[in-house]
Order: structure tokens, then C-alpha cells, then sequence
């Protein structure tokens, strides 16, 4: 976090990112895991090895699905609280870390910022999880895995930002993960 007198800045570096993965992301995902590990542990192994192995032609493309929808989940949350809808949201891809990117670009207010940097976690992740946890089906618990993993920074960043005014304005970063505080915007519906 790095303050100035006109803004402060809320953003992980990759030494900070991977270590609060694993302190932070790391127990949650293996205390989500648990009810389905046990209830559901016979050939669990052999489950995994075949997803990943066997069937990598149906593998692959899900998990690239599931990408795509983990950024439109972003973009679509926030559209619905800034002015300007959708037009207001851009979607692109990093040519510096390959990653594809959902940014907001107008000033949106910190719980609806939230709202919408945690529900690529909540729909992706947390959600088969759950459902995996009763139905048994290892490719829905392994999708679920990843996906909780894959939107650990965004996590992170709510995370950093919970103790702010959820009234107060930020501005998302196009560029990597995190925001700033903006003082002075109200540039959105809410």
C-alpha cells in the first residue's frame, strides 16, 4: 500500500500476493474441501488423474470457459452500479502476464467494488464446492478448487480494503490488481 497526499493505493506485490495465498486462501480452500473429502474419499485419486489426465479435451476448454466467465462475473456486477452500465466496463487481455482483465473504468463505491471483485469467488469457486459436497462429483469439487484459487487476489484485495468506508469511492486499476481511494468522485449511480 503506498500513500500520497492526494490518494492511497491498495495493490499486492507478487511477494505479498504469494504469501498471503497461502495464509490466507490456502486454509479456506482446504476447510471447504474437507465435508467432500469426507464424504466422498473412495477413488478420489483416480477421479483426479482421469479429470486431469484422461479427459484433458473436455479439461481444458472448461477451465478456459471458466476464466472468461470468472472476468465477465466481475464487469457484469459492477455495470450495474456505475454510470454508464457496461459501457463503463472493459475487458482485455495482459500481453505482460497473459492474463485476461476485467476493469472498471469510473469510480464506483467500495461495497459495490466488493461486491463484484468477490463473485467470480462465490459463483466459481465456492458455489460447486458446496454442491460437490452432495453430489459427490470430483470435476465439479476440482473446478471449484481452482477457481477459489484463482481468484485469490481478488479475495486479497477485499480482503486489504474491509476495514474502508464502504461509502467511499475507489478506482480500479487497469493495469493490475487493487485501487485507489478517489476523495472526490461521484461518477456512479449508487
Amino acid at each position: 500500500m503506498i500513500t500520497d497526499p492526494n490518494k492511497t493505493e491498495f495493490t499486492l506485490n507478487n511477494s505479498q500476493t504469494n504469501k498471503k495465498l497461502l495464509f490466507y486462501i490456502g486454509p479456506f480452500v482446504l476447510l471447504l474441501s474437507i465435508p467432500y473429502l469426507v464424504f466422498w474419499n473412495d477413488n478420489i485419486l483416480e477421479n483426479i488423474k482421469d479429470i486431469l489426465i484422461a479427459k484433458v479435451y473436455i479439461t481444458l476448454p472448461v477451465i478456459i470457459a471458466g476464466i472468461i466467465i470468472h472476468e465477465l462475473l466481475h464487469g457484469m456486477v459492477w455495470a450495474v452500479f456505475v454510470k454508464g452500465g457496461i459501457k463503463s466496463i472493459k475487458f482485455g487481455f495482459s500481453k505482460n502476464n497473459f492474463t485476461p482483465y476485467c476493469h472498471c473504468k469510473v469510480p464506483i463505491k467500495l461495497k459495490y467494488y466488493i461486491c463484484g471483485g468477490i463473485m467470480p469467488a462465490l459463483i466459481l469457486g465456492i458455489l460447486p464446492m458446496i454442491i460437490s459436497w452432495f453430489n459427490g462429483n470430483t470435476a465439479m469439487f476440482l473446478f471449484g478448487v481452482v477457481f477459489c484459487l484463482a481468484a485469490g487476489s481478488d479475495i486479497l484485495i477485499c480482503l486489504m480494503l474491509r476495514r474502508i468506508n464502504p461509502d467511499i469511492f475507489i478506482q480500479d486499476f487497469h493495469d493490475k490488481p487493487g485501487c485507489y481511494i478517489v476523495e472526490d468522485a461521484k461518477d456512479t449511480k449508487g
